[in-house]
């Protein structure tokens, strides 16, 4: 996509994190609007992780803004200032997609466990009554282990440098399955 085929129709999707230099869904989505004839662009957004409280409600008032995708340390943040939270966001306790509905309301979920569990599937790894160590308990992490959970782990070791984050994903992984977690 070039500069010249954005115009003041183009709908503007961010990417937000603090780091954001290592992002490459802009280059991917973007090209994928283009070869589907959207006019759209994703557009990586760095914001200090000391400004979100000041940057994201701004940002989230831009009238063609229609989404964001966020990534670390943001999580946590996202959720809080959404409109509607799925539950799986709200079970995670962090989300890394906000959308605008056509009432101009921001509702919020979390697809990084979804989305790694699906790649096993697809990779042909079945996971049920499997082991699994998560190394990390942060937003994906927690995201990761509650999604092994939904589908059939039946045991999870949750690892993380803090361990108020595993204490706290523990009970998130246990909540709608019989996996035994312990972290």
């Amino acid at each position: 996509m070039s500069a010249a085929s954005i115009t003041g129709r183009t709908r503007l999707y961010g990417i937000i994190g603090d780091p954001i230099a290592q992002v490459r869904s802009p280059e991917v989505y973007t090209r994928k609007f283009a070869d589907a004839g959207i006019d759209a662009v994703l557009v990586p957004m760095h914001i200090e992780a000391s400004e979100i409280d000041a940057v994201l409600p701004a940002l989230l008032r831009l009238k063609n803004l229609d989404g964001l995708l966020v990534t670390s340390p943001f999580k946590t943040r996202a959720l809080a200032i959404a409109d509607e939270v799925h539950s799986r966001g709200r079970r995670i306790g962090a989300v890394n997609a906000l959308r605008r509905d056509d009432e101009g309301r921001w509702h919020a979920d979390m697809f990084d466990g979804e989305g790694f569990v699906r790649g096993l599937f697809a990779k042909g790894h079945d996971v049920k009554a499997k082991r699994a160590l998560v190394l990390g308990c942060g937003g994906a992490g927690a995201a990761i282990a509650v999604s092994l959970a939904d589908a059939g782990v039946a045991h999870i070791t949750l690892c993380d440098i803090d361990r108020a984050k595993s204490a706290t994903t523990c009970p998130s992984a246990r909540s709608s399955s019989n996996t035994a977690v312990n972290g």
